[in-house]
């Protein structure tokens, strides 16, 4: 039998946040959302992913629930093929784990990098500094060997860094950052060009794809509005 709904205890955002946290996942609109609250009402934060965007499901939880909208996660794909990718000379791609320790110390988040997420829109985990985690994310990054940084240096400083990850033969974007003083030059555009590149030619014995959140896609509207356009329409049209 399909189940209905899920929840699932977050531990390392409790362990951070010093709050109870969960993700509970809504996969039916005949779930029982009297015993669904119930089951998260023990919670001190909840997010609530309703799969397929159902609407009755957006329906009962804003009848059932004071929950609100703060980020919507879509994630768009494309298949990466060899012919045709540009890049850029200048960007570097490398390991994480291999990465220097004076570069990784140049890879900074501060506060209004990521504007388009729970971390930094919710008012409660705003208060407690919720974009570090994303400086976590950067760290524990470090430790795993199927990540990647794509980087854009002037002289010893990073303009620009792009975090992903290779495996199952997709390549996943994870974060993206551009200095302030260099964005609106279609340096991430180039950058994620560069990315395909580098993972058809290292990976040519599977026809790869690449994914990235939405969230990357509002950052590139900053960036460079036609790749950001563009993104969104091959959403529409998938």
């Amino acid at each position: 039998m399909a189940r209905k709904a899920e929840i699932k205890p977050l531990q390392w955002d409790t362990e951070y946040f010093g709050i109870r946290c969960d993700k509970a996942v809504v996969y039916d609109s005949d779930t029982d959302f009297s015993e669904f609250c119930q089951d998260t009402c023990e919670y001190e934060f909840v997010t609530i992913q309703n799969i397929g965007n159902n609407v009755e499901v957006n329906k009962q939880i804003a009848i059932n629930t004071s929950a609100y909208l703060v980020d919507v996660n879509i994630q768009f794909e494309k298949e990466i093929l060899t012919d045709n990718i540009n890049g850029s000379n200048s960007c570097i791609i490398m390991k994480t784990v291999d990465t220097p320790d004076n570069i990784r110390r140049k890879l900074t988040v501060e506060k209004n990098d990521f504007k388009f997420s729970k971390f930094v829109c919710d008012d409660e985990l705003k208060k407690r500094n919720g974009y570090l985690v994303y400086r976590e994310w950067l760290k524990n990054a470090c430790k795993d060997a199927n990540k990647y940084f794509a980087l854009l240096m002037s002289k010893d400083n990073v303009c620009a860094y792009i975090l992903f990850n290779v495996d199952n033969n997709i390549g996943t974007i994870e974060l993206v950052k551009v200095a302030k003083e260099y964005q609106g030059q279609h340096i991430a555009t180039s950058m994620i060009e560069s990315i395909e590149k580098f993972i058809a030619h290292q990976f040519p014995d599977f026809v790869a794809s690449l994914v990235a959140p939405l969230i990357l896609v509002i950052i590139l509207l900053a960036v460079d509005w036609r790749y950001g356009v563009t993104s969104l329409l091959g959403i529409v049209l998938a």
